[in-house]
């Protein structure tokens, strides 16, 4: 594994804003390119990286760019899932136009599956269970998502826990919606 500029990945930044207010400052890890094919790649996208650009541009860059520009000759939308800008793992980018139609259609017929692993403070009480709300997003403090009993969409993450310390839980989470 490489990251994408081809230098081993450095240690994860703070995630407090740069001077200046910046709320997205460029990450000082690297993507590491995990596979790449004639129709996609697969990175492992670092925590503080956004997957997409965000608006204007301060924030363009991002996972999409650094591929885009390892990859001159991608074409089209690139996009085929994202993940949260502090969230770390593995992310699957189309490189043409026809890739990325039939890997977004695998996703949305669910087709394929994502799981994370989250380190919990505290304890879990259950050893597995699912976790419905309705969410929206929070326009006060996007990318964030709020609980919206009202005016949110369905939500459905199932969990189970993988393991137990003395103050900490390790749990697996599967999102059924993808939100």
């Amino acid at each position: 594994m490489t990251s994408l500029s081809g230098t081993p990945p450095s240690i994860h930044r703070s995630k407090r804003p740069e001077p200046g207010g910046h709320l997205y400052p460029r990450p000082v890890q690297d993507p590491v390119l995990i596979h790449a094919d004639p129709r996609f790649v697969i990175i492992d996208k670092p925590p503080g990286m956004l997957s997409v650009p965000g608006k204007g541009p301060d924030k363009a860059d991002c996972a999409i760019s650094r591929v885009r520009s390892m990859f001159p000759h991608a074409s089209g939308p690139m996009v085929v899932h994202r993940l949260d800008m502090d969230t770390s793992g593995l992310l699957l980018i189309a490189l043409n136009p026809a890739s990325q139609r039939e890997l977004s259609r695998q996703f949305e017929l669910r087709l394929t599956s994502k799981r994370y692993i989250a380190l919990l403070e505290g304890s879990v009480m259950h050893d597995a269970g699912e976790i419905t709300v309705p969410l929206r997003p929070d326009i006060d403090n996007r990318p964030h998502q709020i609980a919206d009993f009202v005016h949110g969409r369905e939500a459905i993450t199932r969990y189970r826990v993988l393991s137990r310390e003395i103050d900490r839980t390790r749990v697996e989470f599967e999102p059924i919606t993808g939100r």
